[in-house]
């Protein structure tokens, strides 16, 4: 009786040190039915995607007088359920994200002086103002001229953003924090930019080559995760010419603890507070979208993945969302 005892013992150990090897989940693939966007950005919320527009209106009483409005298209599964609309006096602003059910809206022209003036305006989920705040970056410590904030998010009393430089041709990217008590930056940090950045709270995700770095609230890096092998550049031979086009197929998205990648060979997720190493979520093998015919020319423009799994692409031939040949919802089955 021992022995048997024994011997289910060390064949439960045999099983318990096997290699677990995550499988590629199921999903269904439907053409989003819905028209092209202009000067958009897509984000995530909870199982929704976010679809925001820059779109200038003519004024009622001016006939050539503009003003801005900022439209969100609200989006689940495969259906509009909603927009939104956030009207601008002028056509100096834009959206600079959405998180958390509220809008972050930046100006972009300011009087030039020593210090970058920024007007920060935050919208809650029925586009309603609740709270407008005013930054200066002074311009010594940045590297260049004609600054502007790409991407921001407010943490308590503090604003977390990313700003980019041009000096003569090269673009100079930083990570601040600004103290909205102390009126002060807290903290400036130069970082490589080679292809794409995220924020999600006030943490920094930045994508180089073969990596995605993260920056945590103090501006410091925390964590490297190593991108999964596949070509990032697609070649294409254009049938009318001898020449080569490089077409893009790669994106991230962070949402929650996970950090979502895809190329060609399908979409992979990255448990941060686990493995950190990325798994195959999605095999692209058979899929026309990711494998289009030899001579199509495409690129992709925007990934997001929503808590669920489920996950959104937008593919187009020149990187425009005018000339958009599919954005694409993907369903999770298993």
């Amino acid at each position: 009786m021992k022995k048997i005892i024994l011997f289910m013992f060390v064949l439960s150990c045999l099983f318990v040190l096997q290699p677990y090897e995550a499988q590629a989940a199921e999903y269904k693939s439907t053409e989003l039915k819905i028209r092209g966007f202009d000067a958009q950005t897509m984000y995530s919320g909870k199982n929704k995607l976010h679809v925001i527009e820059h779109c200038e209106e003519e004024n009622e009483d001016d006939i050539f007088e503009y003003h801005c409005e900022i439209k969100d298209t609200i989006i689940s599964k495969n259906k509009i359920i909603r927009q939104r609309t956030i009207k601008c006096n002028d056509m100096k602003w834009q959206c600079a994200g959405f998180e958390d059910d509220c809008y972050y809206v930046v100006s972009r022209d300011d009087k030039k002086s020593s210090k970058v003036c920024k007007t920060v305006k935050i919208y809650n989920k029925k586009a309603k103002l609740i709270s407008s705040y005013k930054i200066k970056i002074p311009i010594k410590i940045l590297n260049g001229s004609n600054p502007n904030i790409g991407k921001i998010r407010k943490i308590k009393n503090k604003l977390y953003y990313t700003v980019s430089a041009k000096k003569r041709n090269e673009y100079y990217e930083y990570f601040q924090c600004y103290d909205l008590k102390k009126k002060k930056i807290l903290f400036s940090v130069e970082y490589d930019r080679y292809f794409y950045t995220k924020l999600v709270k006030n943490k920094l995700y930045t994508m180089l080559e073969n990596e995605i770095v993260e920056y945590n609230s103090k501006g410091k890096i925390i964590n490297r995760y190593e991108l999964p092998e596949g070509n990032r550049f697609v070649e294409y031979y254009i049938s009318q010419t001898e020449n080569t086009d490089e077409h893009l197929f790669f994106d991230f998205d962070v949402n929650g603890r996970y950090i979502y990648y895809c190329n060609q060979n399908g979409v992979y997720s990255c448990d941060t507070k686990g493995s950190k190493t990325f798994e195959l979520m999605y095999d692209s093998t058979g899929d026309k979208v990711f494998w289009p015919d030899k001579y199509k020319e495409f690129r992709l423009d925007e990934f997001k993945v929503m808590k669920n799994g489920d996950f959104y692409i937008q593919l187009s031939t020149d990187g425009s969302a005018d000339t958009s040949i599919s954005t694409r919802y993907y369903k999770k089955l298993n």
